[in-house]
């Protein structure tokens, strides 16, 4: 049985106060890894400064086995954890004003590009747009390119 290939992916996240990326990482499909490192900024963040946290969200995502991965997902403490983390930091009364307006931003690392996949929020649940919506930069772009191939696929995400 061949085994699997791990594909480096990860999340871009931004409401009207915070912009901010989080690694993800499992077996096959990945979760969003709450013990990689947050990063957050005010919106009016340098594309530079994305393409770091883009690439940093990228190295810090790992390949779980399926016992770690299934006892990450059915614990709530850390998300509820993440959660307050950034409803502090944006300043926001209660936790559901985070998600309200939230846009997110999938992204993985595959064949020496960095696939940037919007998604659209309906009925509470976020899906992914269809291909002529991604972003597309090689992964050896400067790091201001991949956080404006990020900026754009936020642009396209609904």
């Amino acid at each position: 049985m061949e085994e699997y290939k791990w594909n480096k992916s990860g999340f871009a996240f931004m409401t009207q106060n915070l912009i901010g990326t989080k690694a993800r990482s499992g077996y096959r499909a990945g979760v969003i890894d709450l013990d990689s490192a947050t990063n957050l900024h005010s919106n009016g963040v340098s594309d530079e400064m994305l393409g770091s946290y883009v690439s940093q969200a990228l190295h810090e995502s790992q390949a779980w086995s399926l016992e770690k991965t299934l006892s990450f997902v059915n614990d709530p403490t850390p998300h509820a954890t993440w959660a307050e983390e950034l409803r502090v930091f944006g300043g926001y009364k209660f936790r559901k004003d985070i998600f309200r307006r939230m846009k997110q931003v999938e992204f993985y690392s595959k064949n020496g590009q960095i696939i940037f996949i919007p998604t659209s929020k309906d009925r509470g649940a976020f899906n992914g747009r269809g291909k002529e919506f991604h972003a597309i930069v090689p992964e050896n772009s400067s790091k201001a390119d991949i956080g404006a191939a990020l900026r754009l696929a936020f642009e396209r995400s609904r």
